[in-house]
């Protein structure tokens, strides 16, 4: 199963993406919801079928990039591809895979997972907590 990284220059988190579709946004019932001018209020969605991790811009403002490129339908997406959404950075990972990142500018967002078991918050940059609820 594939997981996303979200990055900040001061560290990163992981979440998973589950079959049913975890809507990324800043808006209030958004599952993924980063709270970034340039983040639409719904942004894009991502989702697992048939084992192949997917994601869609849903008609976003600045659009979404997978690897560069603008999406302008579903997408599919692989380990080690690169998600932007503004000036906040995604990146691919299968579950099992480790590795470190850093962003060379500063990001700051409020971002919280209600239905695939995360609740992250930050003010500044990423708090390293995590906490299952």
């Amino acid at each position: 199963m594939a997981k996303l990284v979200v990055v900040f220059e001061n560290g990163s988190f992981s979440i998973p993406v589950k079959e049913s579709e975890s809507i990324v946004g800043r808006g209030e019932n958004c599952n993924i919801k980063i709270i970034r001018p340039e983040v639409s209020r719904i942004h894009c969605k991502v989702w697992i079928e048939s084992g192949s991790a997917w994601i869609e811009d849903l008609g976003s403002r600045n659009g979404t990039f997978v690897n560069g490129l603008k999406i302008d339908s579903r997408n599919l997406i692989r380990h080690g591809d690169s998600i932007t959404l503004g000036s906040v950075l995604i990146k691919v990972l299968e579950n099992e895979a480790e590795e470190s990142f850093e962003l060379s500018s500063a990001s700051s967002c409020e971002m919280t997972t209600k239905p695939i078991g995360w609740n992250i918050s930050t003010t500044d940059m990423v708090r390293k907590f995590f906490r299952k609820y």
